[in-house]
């Protein structure tokens, strides 16, 4: 027993700054950065316990997040489509559909974008698009309420969040977002104008503002629901499809 434990090679047991230099000698200068980054922050930090203490905190927090952010060629692309898509609406509805007003008021097609987009790619591109759009049609000038874009993020994130945990995406799906968001947007228009008239006829807001609004934006949802399926249809699509497509 004794001269097989002999013949066992020996553990060598690195001390965390040793460890950190035969990492920066395999990986090359990226880790050698980092080494130096955190030669200085515990340098900098050494007389100051409490307060390394409190940023380490504060960085095992963020890594817990796991936010999944990534950043390539695809999803840079992607993100450029999007935005297109967003610009695109934001002016038919604002310049078009604002003079046709179609059932006596403008649709809103920011809404059923933003969740077309979170049903489609995830909460993530859905509640930053939300963001995007709320702010691009603030800036416009919307025909209708400005405080509505606000129910943009929370709706793509949601149907985002839905849409892929939960949910499979299909037409009744997409047709049910639809409605419980213009259910939504119609009960925040309802609050605005009890806030902004004091006391308005309810029967006459329902008529005149609420209804149509209601019924225009359900009607033309179609269009961004479509408009994204499309564009964002060759990025659901695996690596090998797209260059079986490219060379048949």
């Amino acid at each position: 027993m004794s001269d097989e434990r002999k013949d066992r090679p020996r553990r060598i047991i690195l001390t965390p700054e040793q460890r950190r230099a035969a990492e920066a000698k395999k990986y090359g200068t990226r880790a050698r950065r980092v080494i130096e980054t955190n030669k200085r922050y515990n340098a900098l930090t050494k007389e100051r316990p409490s307060e390394r203490k409190f940023y380490s905190g504060i960085l095992d927090k963020i890594r817990m997040w796991r936010l999944g952010i990534t950043v390539n060629v695809d999803s840079i692309i992607k993100g450029l489509v999007i935005g297109a898509l967003i610009v695109v609406f934001a002016m038919l509805q604002t310049t078009v559909f604002s003079k046709l007003r179609p059932f006596g008021a403008t649709p809103d097609l920011m809404l059923p974008l933003v969740i077309a987009v979170g049903i489609s790619d995830g909460e993530r591109w859905g509640g930053v698009s939300g963001l995007a759009a709320a702010f691009l049609i603030d800036c416009l000038g919307s025909a209708g309420v400005t405080l509505l874009p606000l129910l943009y993020v929370p709706c793509g994130f949601a149907a985002g969040v839905l849409g892929t945990y939960y949910l499979r995406d299909s037409f009744i799906i997409r047709a049910i977002f639809s409605v419980v968001s213009g259910v939504l947007r119609a009960a925040l228009t309802a609050i605005y104008l009890a806030v902004v008239f004091k006391s308005p006829d309810a029967s006459l807001a329902f008529r005149t503002v609420i209804a149509p609004e209601f019924v225009s934006t359900l009607v033309f949802c179609a269009l961004p629901h479509a408009a994204s399926y499309f564009a964002l249809k060759p990025f659901h699509k695996t690596r090998a499809e797209r260059v079986d497509q490219k060379n048949p």
